[in-house]
């Protein structure tokens, strides 16, 4: 029905995933997948755990989530608050009256970041034990709907903000368009905020982007001491655009930023980047190696196909992984590693159905642990869905 409550779809989809997990669990059935540990996943407004045992789902309605590197603090959002949940004592501590859209955490646990996105365009970092900071207060602008300077009618835009990344526990980064509203055209990130949140208040140095350009911070490596970084180029041209990825050491300072280090692969894009619907390029530090790694795509004689590749970004040595049961255009959200990144898990939307995949990388097989099809003529929303972590 069109007036179907969330609670009762949440309701359907909770259904769907206890049917889900009996089938791949049940006795005697050989395609049970054997994997270790928890994966902690948000799908739909749901955050389920699924483990060798099957699925449990844990809350509903959320927005987003992420959760503490020790396993023990649920960062989210609902509809109006942002909560830290407790998952030791099953409490919660309000912290905002508003939603957030991303959300993340430092590498200790101590700190945390929320995104809320348009229309209110904020963000936030604070600590556990106390409330929330606004570090910034995104731009908001009017544009003439169609961009014709004779049309009456306006809406409201944001301009852009993310790129969030804990470089360390105390030095913080993020991307934001920061100057007078376009009359027209695409907003695109011109300055880049590096942010030492261990002054008080917190030491907020900027940069401008070259023009034409924006920056995205993807990821930070403590075991090579490295920052992953995706620069686009000339941004508002469809037909001049490029992509291309860095791996620069971590830096204290925007005069020690460098883009020597091209990371030499055609990453294909996973959905949940910093930007929204365009994504980001899918690459990230391996754990404990610091090499990259990300999705690259081939064309066969029987189609193209997804397979993953991790590249020492030093030498440019690239190491091929198996082919996964993927096609390019079907969304592939940012991947988890297993404790002891010996397997990967993915998260896919493929419209009528998503499904958790793990991929071996030592015995090169995949595995489907977790799916769940969407209600018939819907495709699913992916925008917020991801996989939170993989615990022991």
């Amino acid at each position: 029905m069109r007036n179907q409550s969330r609670e009762s779809r949440n309701r359907s989809w909770i259904i769907a995933a206890a049917a889900t997990a009996f089938f791949l669990t049940a006795s005697g059935c050989s395609s049970k997948p054997a994997f270790s540990g928890r994966v902690i996943l948000l799908s739909q407004g749901t955050v389920y755990v699924i483990t060798q045992g099957g699925v449990d789902p844990l809350l509903s309605d959320v927005v987003t989530a992420a959760i503490s590197p020790d396993g023990r603090t649920l960062l989210y959002t609902k509809k109006d608050e942002a909560l830290l949940r407790d998952l030791d004592k099953g409490t919660d501590k309000v912290l905002l009256p508003e939603t957030a859209i991303k959300a993340g955490w430092n590498e200790d646990g101590t700190r945390y970041y929320l995104l809320t996105g348009c229309p209110a365009n904020r963000l936030y970092v604070g600590r556990a034990e106390g409330a929330p900071l606004r570090l910034f207060q995104g731009r908001k602008g009017l544009y003439a709907v169609g961009g014709s300077e004779g049309a009456t009618i306006e809406e409201e835009v944001c301009a852009e903000l993310g790129g969030c990344l804990f470089l360390t526990n105390d030095l913080f980064v993020f991307s934001a368009f920061d100057a007078p509203m376009p009359h027209g055209g695409d907003i695109y990130a011109n300055k880049g905020y590096l942010v030492n949140l261990a002054t008080t208040p917190p030491e907020m140095r900027i940069t401008a982007f070259p023009h034409g350009a924006r920056w995205r911070f993807v990821d930070a490596s403590e075991a090579s001491g490295q920052v992953l970084i995706s620069v686009e180029r000339n941004p508002e041209s469809a037909e001049l655009f490029q992509n291309k990825v860095y791996a620069c050491p971590r830096f204290s300072d925007w005069d020690q930023v460098t883009f020597q280090n091209e990371v030499q692969m055609g990453f294909s894009r996973w959905e949940n980047g910093g930007w929204g619907n365009a994504g980001e390029l899918a690459g990230v530090f391996s754990p404990q190696s610091g090499r990259v790694f990300g999705l690259a795509n081939e064309q066969t004689s029987k189609g193209w196909s997804l397979y993953y590749t991790v590249i020492d970004p030093e030498s440019g040595e690239a190491q091929r992984g198996s082919s996964l049961p993927l096609q390019p255009g079907q969304v592939v959200n940012r991947p988890v590693f297993d404790p002891e990144a010996r397997s990967v898990a993915f998260l896919a939307n493929l419209g009528g159905e998503e499904n958790v995949t793990v991929c071996d990388m030592n015995a090169g097989t995949t595995s489907k642990i977790w799916k769940i099809k969407a209600p018939k003529g819907a495709a699913f929303d992916a925008r917020l869905d991801r996989l939170l972590a993989w615990l022991d």
